[in-house]
């Protein structure tokens, strides 16, 4: 079923820590748990993770909530460029390879180096690494809302995922597939249902044309069914829904399921424009 990996090691400021490898079978993806136990100290501290990627002319992009940042993309003006705060995932590009970074407890990263928490935040580790992620895991440096002293054991989840052989996924595809087996697994449910001679090995309700859009969540509406999708393209998309049920009509609507424009229905298939690293709802009426 997969091969797993553990080992302890010592470490400055903490008792243990301890690491967790998973390794499913034909799974792209490295499912890692790094679990620490440390005692308290009113010493300032902090913790970081770090992940160095094997590219060296990388393109970085983070997913923010409803967005993208990085690389040659805009930002909000003064947005702190030495630490990101991420929703799950990083994508890291180079030529024609590609590796994802996921998690789902420690947001904050910093990118290429570990920068001093004051302004004008230097750089505490030399050289720069383009691709390397550094999770911050906990600190009791800033004096706000954090107690002085941090003790604890805990584990925080990561994922790092991968293209398969001859497989073809955007960056952003891979991002979001990675986080979304770390962020919201599979949960098998047993059914009941009459026995088939030759049953499926698999069944989808619904298939997006590009793997850059997210189908956010599916949920019952007024009259059909809401689709809510939310598009990772640097540029507008037009995405084509495949629908495994019969559709009697379409319409683009807001994340509220508020009906909007009427769309074509063609066979098991809609087509819905997206606007860059936007999003959009789709309503359908079965039957």
């Amino acid at each position: 079923m997969e091969q797993r990996l553990v080992y302890e090691y010592a470490a400055d400021g903490v008792r243990w820590a301890r690491t967790t490898l998973r390794l499913g079978r034909d799974q792209p993806r490295l499912d890692i748990e790094n679990r620490l136990s440390k005692p308290l100290t009113m010493t300032k501290e902090s913790a970081f993770f770090a992940f160095p990627f094997a590219a060296d002319d990388p393109t970085v992009r983070y997913e923010i909530t409803g967005a993208l940042t990085g690389d040659g993309l805009d930002h909000v003006p003064g947005a702190p460029q030495h630490m990101r705060a991420v929703r799950n995932w990083v994508s890291i590009a180079d030529g024609d390879h590609a590796v994802a970074w996921a998690t789902d407890e420690a947001p904050l990263v910093h990118p290429e180096t570990i920068a001093l928490p004051y302004a004008p935040f230097p750089d505490s580790t030399t050289p720069r690494e383009p691709a390397t992620v550094y999770s911050w895991v906990h600190n009791n440096v800033w004096d706000t809302n954090f107690p002085s002293q941090q003790g604890f054991t805990a584990s925080v989840r990561y994922a790092v995922g991968v293209r398969r052989a001859d497989e073809r996924i955007s960056p952003s595809g891979l991002g979001i597939r990675t986080a979304a087996d770390l962020t919201q697994p599979v949960h098998g449910v047993l059914a009941a249902g009459p026995a088939t001679a030759e049953p499926a090995p698999e069944r989808s309700l619904v298939e997006l044309d590009d793997d850059r859009v997210r189908l956010v969540s599916v949920s019952g509406a007024e009259g059909g069914v809401l689709l809510r999708l939310q598009s990772y393209a640097e540029e507008p998309v037009a995405v084509r829904v495949r629908v495994a049920v019969p559709v009697s009509a379409a319409w683009t609507a807001t994340y509220l399921g508020d009906r909007r424009d009427e769309l074509a229905v063609e066979g098991e298939t809609v087509a819905v424009d997206l606007p860059r690293l936007g999003t959009a709802g789709l309503l359908l009426a079965l039957g």
